[in-house]
């Protein structure tokens, strides 16, 4: 084996996981964060100022330029566009559909379900959460959520 010992529990099922994972993860970690700092960090920042709409010396093209304007032309563009993603996505009141097998009696169940993950998608705020993602993908070009289950 590895320096990742994994150990299955026979009664139950549950794997553990014993030695290096962690320091295993984290050097993952350390890696993509050195990848993401040399190679987009400087962009990223780029983009986010330019969508901000706040001024820098490093954006000056010559260096004759005096003017401190930036024109919110691209932040119009930006949140237009995602109004209209989202407006596609959230536009029908129900971000989707939980529908019950045919074969089944008990069409209560379904029901029960599904509202309760509506409900838990509005307590979770899912829509602002997806619209703050929507907004990354627009800037940055990639879109990531994490979705964490309790």
């Amino acid at each position: 084996m590895s320096d990742i010992d994994i150990f299955a529990d026979e009664f139950d099922g549950q794997v553990s996981y014993e030695g290096a994972l962690a320091e295993w993860v984290m050097g993952k970690c350390q890696t993509w964060r050195d990848h993401y700092e040399s190679n987009y960090s400087q962009k990223h920042d780029e983009y986010m100022r330019l969508f901000r709409n706040k001024w820098s010396a490093e954006d000056s093209e010559r260096g004759s330029e005096r003017s401190k304007l930036i024109a919110p032309a691209l932040a119009q563009a930006v949140e237009s566009n995602v109004a209209e993603v989202e407006e596609a996505t959230f536009g029908r009141g129900k971000i989707f559909d939980v529908r019950d097998d045919i074969a089944d009696e008990q069409t209560e169940d379904m029901v029960f379900l599904r509202k309760k993950l509506h409900e838990e998608f509005h307590h979770a705020r899912v829509r602002s959460s997806m619209a703050e993602v929507l907004v990354n993908a627009a800037v940055y070009g990639t879109g990531i959520a994490e979705i964490t289950i309790e």
